[in-house]
């Protein structure tokens, strides 16, 4: 699955999935499927070309905030590290998060915000870079400044977890793995999108 169809199928808003999949790259060429194809009727040798595509990196986001009942004040990675997000970074765009409202309507959470993305400034980027992997460039990086996004906190997720809530869709979807230590304020989460070939 290519890195366009993972990401339309996760729980971004539309303006900011659009901006991230202007330039997303496949994985195939139509040439190169076609050389497969002539001259080799074996499909057991066709299926094991197609799972041969390269290295592949995490793509992802991960954040820090301070976060009180009332206020949530933080900011956010979104990056695309290779190695399966063991190596170094292909690209890393930061921004910061702060609220909007406080949302009433999460009943499992201890609290949620719509919330909107400040100025992103890109921190980190080595080949193939950031439009080749994540769809953003230069001139698209500034948009996703003043793009909204609702998040919140479920402490007890299915009596065992702690994760950031993403509302989309008229719903409330578990997106990955998040802490609160609700004395400090001080929030951390890791919401991973999955693995890529770059």
């Amino acid at each position: 699955m290519v890195l366009r169809e993972v990401l339309m199928l996760r729980t971004i808003p539309m303006l900011l999935l659009g901006l991230l999949l202007t330039a997303c790259p496949t994985t195939q060429d139509d040439d190169s499927a076609g050389d497969d194809d002539a001259g080799d009727d074996d499909a057991g040798d066709d299926d094991a070309g197609d799972d041969d595509t390269g290295p592949e990196g995490l793509l992802g986001r991960s954040g820090t905030a301070t976060v009180s009942v009332s206020s949530y004040e933080g900011t956010e990675d979104l990056y695309f590290t290779k190695d399966y997000g063991e190596g170094e970074d292909i690209c890393r765009i930061r921004y910061a998060l702060s609220t909007v409202a406080v949302r009433d309507d999460c009943q499992d959470c201890a609290w949620a915000f719509d919330l909107v993305l400040g100025k992103p400034e890109l921190i980190a980027e080595t080949d193939p870079g950031c439009l080749a992997t994540v769809g953003v460039d230069g001139t698209t990086l500034a948009g996703l400044e003043g793009t909204e996004v609702t998040y919140g906190y479920n402490p007890d997720y299915f009596g065992h977890i702690q994760v950031l809530l993403v509302y989309q869709g008229g719903e409330w979807i578990s997106a990955g793995h998040a802490e609160w230590e609700s004395t400090s304020g001080a929030f951390t989460y890791d919401w991973q999108d999955g693995y890529h070939p770059y």
